[in-house]
């Protein structure tokens, strides 16, 4: 299945250092485990028991450090808050805030399970993803997922499987060439080849899960590689300490375990939403889902490998939003509708002979939660901000689905798809419908 990336959901991963906390162990006498998980918006979702309470985490290779930063439908959590601690992250401000807790227990369906977290809970309980991916994410499950254990996430079947250390792998697994990562304050590092007009350069970038992009690059300008200029200005995307801007580009290739990528969408955020000084310092890149998805990868942490299997998605194109809309939810709208039923009842043998039937009418009110999609943000010069599309407006029709068939990945899916092609859509401003059409042209070839 094609997953097309939200733009808006990305740079989750958090520049953490400090004491690290217990990995998740399988239970005893299980050497195997599947977990199922969920695709929104280029995030995996996987759900966590926290001290009891079920969650949603988003697995974020890219963070040391698990973090809950929504508490929205929780009634009550069993955490105990420690000192508070100000942190580095990618965003406009320079820290954000939040607890140390300790001795927390995570549980994954009573299988994989940490009996001694350590967890930080933000401050700032205007950090959310759930409406810029229209699902219910609390945190982030970071390096603790993946320490102790060989982590298969099969991105083809949606399934994450833990295998323990000295088990059986599947053959499937075992014939494949392992490829080397390198553990940095717990994210894992590989090597890969940029290549752009005759030029390369090798770096080392960070596998990142919690980035919904495909690559992410600064600091480059000092090296003889040549970055490309051709691109525009762009709200790349949300983090930990809030918006991000930058440029987005494309790469002409990307050799990553063995494999060429053409035509890599490529964001270079500015060096003001960069707070960690350390990162400023050295190149620095990060690959994030619109790139691994295209892989089934079997992490082995304890050995500093990776296995990397190619999918059939593999050489699908990479595309950016055509129409510069940034869509998130904002409340939502009930749709009660009336569903009526028959039952027939047939009295004798035959009913269309010699028996008699008799209907029973059965009607019921069913109530359905609708999602408001609001604009949050249009792209000065975009094609939507030439039509006079505004933040704020409702997007209530597109391409011929209506309000309850859309989802803030249906509108992705339109946005990003399809070039040269007219969108049609139709927005609620103010009470009142307004029909656009955008003409979907690439910004960048």
């Amino acid at each position: 299945m094609k997953y097309v990336v939200l733009t808006f959901v990305c740079f989750l991963g958090c520049c953490f250092s400090g004491a690290q906390s217990n990995g998740f162990t399988l239970v005893e006498g299980v050497d195997k485990f599947q977990i199922p998980f969920q695709i929104h918006g280029n995030q995996i979702i996987v759900p966590v028991k926290v001290n009891g309470v079920q969650l949603n985490f988003a697995l974020d290779s890219g963070s040391s450090k698990s973090i809950i930063f929504d508490f929205n439908g929780i009634d009550s959590l069993n955490i105990q808050m420690g000192r508070k601690l100000k942190y580095a992250g990618f965003g406009e401000k320079e820290y954000f805030e939040a607890y140390y807790s300790e001795n927390n227990y995570l549980s994954i369906f009573n299988n994989y399970i940490n009996s001694n977290s350590e967890i930080l809970v933000m401050i700032d309980d205007n950090f959310s993803i759930s409406d810029r991916i229209g699902y219910p994410v609390n945190g982030i499950i970071g390096m603790d997922f993946f320490k102790e254990n060989l982590v298969h996430i099969d991105n083809e079947n949606f399934k994450i499987t833990i295998y323990r250390h000295g088990s059986k792998l599947p053959r499937k697994i075992k014939r494949l060439e392992p490829f080397d990562i390198r553990l940095i304050d717990g994210k894992p590092y590989v090597k890969v080849i940029l290549n752009n007009e005759d030029t390369k350069l090798e770096l080392s970038t960070m596998l990142d899960t919690g980035s919904s992009d495909a690559l992410l690059l600064f600091n480059l300008g000092e090296s003889s590689f040549k970055v490309p200029t051709k691109g525009f200005r762009d709200y790349l995307g949300y983090g930990m300490n809030g918006k991000i801007f930058g440029m987005r580009t494309k790469l002409d290739a990307l050799n990553l375990w063995g494999q060429v990528l053409a035509k890599v969408t490529l964001s270079i955020p500015f060096n003001n939403y960069v707070s960690n000084e350390k990162q400023l310092g050295k190149n620095y890149g990060s690959i994030g889902m619109e790139i691994m998805r295209r892989f089934n990868l079997t992490f082995d942490y304890k050995n500093n490998l990776i296995y990397a299997y190619p999918l059939n998605g593999l050489k699908d194109g990479f595309f950016y939003n055509m129409t510069g809309i940034a869509v998130k939810k904002d409340g939502y709208e009930i749709d009660a509708r009336l569903e009526q039923t028959t039952e027939e009842k047939a009295q004798g043998f035959y009913k269309s002979h010699d028996g008699q039937v008799s209907l029973n009418l059965y009607a019921k009110l069913k109530y359905k939660k609708i999602p408001n999609l609001i604009v949050e943000s249009v792209a000065q010069g975009s094609i939507a901000f030439n039509n006079d599309i505004y933040e704020g407006d409702q997007i209530i029709k597109a391409n011929g689905f209506l309000k309850h068939q859309l989802s803030i990945q249906k509108l992705s899916d339109l946005f990003h798809s399809n070039p040269y092609s007219t969108l049609k859509l139709t927005i609620l401003r103010d009470g009142i419908k307004l029909k656009k059409e955008l003409k979907l042209v690439p910004l960048i070839d």
